[in-house]
């Protein structure tokens, strides 16, 4: 099984590109902009904003995400260069087209969501999402009122993309996004490998540029982005980690805050991490288990995660989320048997079936069993990870019930009550 489960992390599925095809001329990208700054008191008004008053926002960062994610700025006099030319038109039709298709999708995820997550308070709470990627969208569609949340994957974060740049330029920069997101349109789920790929690009460094469009597209408008990193007592700090031997005892990151336009002026907190964090990895970064574990109110959502938590490699990290107070996932996150009757409420929603063949090695005969068995099976009206294209899509929602079991020290075998 583990050589299974790390083979995961490299495989390429087949899949039909919705970007539109065209030649790549300019192979000079421009430099990156700088993470801005915003000042302390700017973040302070922010956060102290009356709730029907209107937040304060970069308007210059917000305006790009809204055009790389298709969409015109909020000021028309910005960026006239990036939207007055062909590539612009091309971007903004397929990208509306495109949306318009996902979005049928997303309503009727949050008409679930009104009615099925109630039950799980979400003040004060951290989302937290292993196996991410860029994916803030299917994150914020479940649980649009986590005000923190922490993502971890693999992909690098890449910098700011400098809105000086040529039409050629914009034009094949535009395609990359699109391309990237393409999985994402058609089966709402990233695959590792082709996101690897995809954000190395000339053009398209790395996922940062993903989170803004989606953050665009779901009416949030930026505060700030800026690097962080976990320090040795796994503490989460401003500015980047050290250099040097000190580096190894930290975990470098990102931070965007942003704010719902219109909406309340609080400012929310997204952090990401790109991390390996199978156990050989975790073991070596103890800061990063401290500072996971140190967020006690945590929601964990997971979704077309490889079943890498289902193999002996991935232990630590399973262990960790165990200790949120719920849990929402597919079949491919946490093995239904961590869920002990004693100390979790578990709700099972829509139909499960077999994994696909690439991980025949994540088959749950017990959750199988129930499914076939229980008459309390809710129904799930809409398609979620794998299974995108048939009706065995299945989620699980686990509710806990009791304290978790917490390990004495980073490093050690996880709770499973």
């Amino acid at each position: 099984m583990k050589n299974d489960i790390s083979r995961t992390l490299t495989i390429f599925l087949a899949t039909a590109s919705i970007a539109v095809s065209g030649p790549k001329t300019d192979t000079t990208a421009p430099p990156p902009v700088a993470p801005p700054t915003i000042p302390a008191s700017v973040t302070q008004q922010i956060a102290s904003a009356p709730m029907s008053g209107t937040a304060i926002f970069d308007s210059a960062l917000t305006d790009q995400a809204r055009i790389y994610a298709g969409m015109l700025p909020l000021d028309s006099t910005r960026y006239p260069k990036l939207t007055s030319g062909k590539g612009w038109t091309v971007h903004h039709k397929i990208f509306e087209d495109n949306w318009l298709k996902l979005d049928h999708r997303l309503q009727a995820i949050e008409q679930w969501r009104a009615i099925e997550l109630t039950g799980i308070s979400t003040a004060g709470a951290t989302l937290f999402y292993p196996f991410s990627g860029p994916d803030f969208l299917n994150a914020d569609v479940f649980f649009p009122d986590c005000e923190n949340s922490v993502y971890i994957s693999l992909e690098k974060t890449g910098d700011i993309p400098s809105p000086q740049m040529a039409e050629k330029h914009f034009v094949n920069f535009t395609e990359d996004i699109r391309m990237s997101l393409s999985i994402i349109f058609q089966r709402d789920y990233f695959i590792t490998g082709r996101m690897i790929q995809q954000l190395r690009t000339p053009y398209l460094q790395g996922n940062l540029t993903l989170f803004m469009v989606f953050l665009a597209r779901r009416n949030y408008a930026i505060v700030s982005i800026n690097k962080v990193h976990i320090d040795s007592s796994g503490t989460l700090v401003p500015g980047p980690r050290a250099t040097g031997k000190a580096k190894k005892k930290q975990t470098g990151g990102m931070e965007i805050q942003y704010v719902k336009t219109p909406g309340d002026g609080k400012v929310r907190h997204l952090c990401y991490f790109s991390v390996d964090i199978q156990d050989s990895s975790l073991k070596l970064k103890p800061q990063l288990q401290t500072y996971l574990r140190s967020i006690d109110n945590m929601i964990v959502f997971a979704k077309a995660a490889s079943y890498l938590m289902h193999g002996n490699n991935f232990s630590i990290i399973r262990g960790l989320c165990l200790r949120a107070k719920a849990v929402l996932q597919d079949d491919t996150g946490i093995p239904y048997r961590f869920f002990k009757p004693d100390a979790w409420t578990v709700t099972l929603y829509g139909h499960y079936t077999k994994p696909i063949k690439d991980f025949n090695y994540g088959f749950q005969k017990d959750l199988d069993s129930i499914f076939h068995s229980s008459k309390d099976i809710k129904q799930l009206p809409f398609n979620i990870g794998y299974h995108w294209k048939d009706s065995y899509s299945s989620l699980i929602l686990a509710i806990r019930t009791n304290a978790p079991n917490v390990p004495n020290a980073p490093g050690t075998s996880e709770p499973v009550r």
